[in-house]
């Protein structure tokens, strides 16, 4: 077995919509997204189950209106006015896009960064050197 040298995070999600849409960007609560249509990742992932149980928690199951793996292609559907998607706050703004951060507790995913050590190539360290020093925005380590 490898020595591994874990980081934990946890990454705040929050409802993205269209800025057009009737959502007040005060609407922080869940439930407020009752009877919306959902754009989600598939069944499989840890953030499609995450968001049914935030629902379900909130009095409601989610409409699922469309299924897609990368959080990028949800947030481009949401700017098309497609629905509304769940996903970690973003580092940055999306275009056509508004991030509300969700009131209440236990919204937030859990993640991690893992190396083996010391056999990292330069970019890995590199990379989790970033990662380290400088932080992800909505990223708390732990």
């Amino acid at each position: 077995m490898l020595p591994v040298k874990p980081r934990v995070g946890r990454r705040w999600c929050g409802p993205l919509r269209q800025p057009s849409r009737p959502l007040a960007p005060s609407a922080r609560y869940l439930a407020d997204l009752e009877g919306e249509r959902f754009i989600a990742n598939p069944s499989s992932y840890d953030l499609r189950r995450r968001t049914e149980e935030w629902c379900a928690t909130a009095g409601f199951e989610p409409s699922i209106a469309i299924e897609v793996t990368e959080f990028g292609t949800a947030r481009d559907f949401v700017s098309r006015d497609l629905g509304v998607a769940l996903l970690p706050l973003p580092a940055r703004r999306f275009p056509g896009v508004v991030d509300v951060p969700l009131r209440g507790d236990g919204y937030a995913r859990t993640v991690a960064l893992a190396t083996t050590m010391p056999s990292l190539s330069p970019i890995a360290r590199r990379f989790r050197d970033f990662v380290v020093e400088r932080g992800i925005s909505g990223l708390s380590v732990e």
